[in-house]
């Protein structure tokens, strides 16, 4: 244990030493406009822990896009442009990893494919879908923040109780739809990335689009027509007799041959 835990644990509070302590139940967001610098001497723990995460990372592996639009980022997630650096000295330097690992690396700014030729040319489709969903999601976050500033520097200024309501609400709408927004473009351009190209992204998009379509047809069929359910498991089983009779017609001409 660090230092000062000892010295807690033992209600020892010197007069210089005064700890901090800040829960939050909800999401919370925290926007800077500057350089943000943290200065630590002595430990720095971080427990993450996302239930959320760890149920849709099973949906997500069949069904990325939904996963993405109905939970966006989770886990741990560090988004950056420009510059990202990490630097240990002394150590030990340990990183344990027991999942799925995918990793993808280039020294080039814009995406690259290779040509008819075999050559490696610029990705123009990916290069500009990356580049316009890094400037949305940039944007987004920016000009929600910024939003979310000054309404509450007039909040704050203002002496009428229906203002300061009006306001409260507004705040809390943006607070969410900033960080919901945010959230969803990243888990998109990280799906954009995984699938290596503009075409196989919009092909995920159609294969889920349809999808989906087939089961909210089975379920205004089952829901909103008459003796729905009915016309669903006799669809049900069609389905299983046609199968049944493929099936049994390949097995009688193995055994003819």
């Amino acid at each position: 244990m660090p230092f000062f835990d000892w010295l807690e644990m033992g209600g020892v509070h010197p007069s210089w030493f005064k700890g901090s302590c800040n829960v939050t139940v909800g999401d919370a967001l925290s926007g800077t406009f500057g350089a943000s610098h943290t200065h630590i001497f002595g430990a720095d723990v971080k427990l993450v822990c996302d239930p959320e995460d760890l149920v849709m990372g099973r949906i997500e592996k069949y069904l990325p896009l939904v996963s993405n639009l109905l939970s966006g980022m989770g886990g741990c997630t560090t988004w950056v442009y420009g510059s990202s650096t990490s630097a240990t000295y002394v150590g030990p330097q340990m990183s344990i990893r027991r999942a799925h690992h995918i990793d993808k690396t280039s020294d080039n700014i814009l995406a690259r494919k290779k040509n008819d030729e075999g050559k490696e040319v610029i990705d123009v489709a990916m290069a500009v879908v990356v580049g316009l969903g890094s400037v949305l999601m940039c944007a987004t976050a920016a000009g929600l923040d910024l939003a979310i500033r000054f309404i509450y520097e007039e909040m704050e200024n203002t002496k009428s109780t229906e203002t300061k309501e009006h306001c409260e609400k507004v705040i809390e709408t943006l607070k969410v739809l900033s960080y919901t927004l945010t959230g969803r473009i990243m888990a998109l351009l990280k799906t954009l990335e995984e699938k290596g190209s503009a075409a196989e992204f919009a092909k995920q998009w159609l294969k889920e689009g349809k999808f989906v379509g087939l089961l909210a047809a089975h379920a205004a069929l089952g829901l909103f027509f008459p003796y729905g359910w009915a016309g669903l498991i006799l669809l049900y089983e069609e389905r299983n007799m046609k199968e049944t009779m493929k099936n049994a017609a390949l097995a009688l001409g193995e055994k003819e041959e």
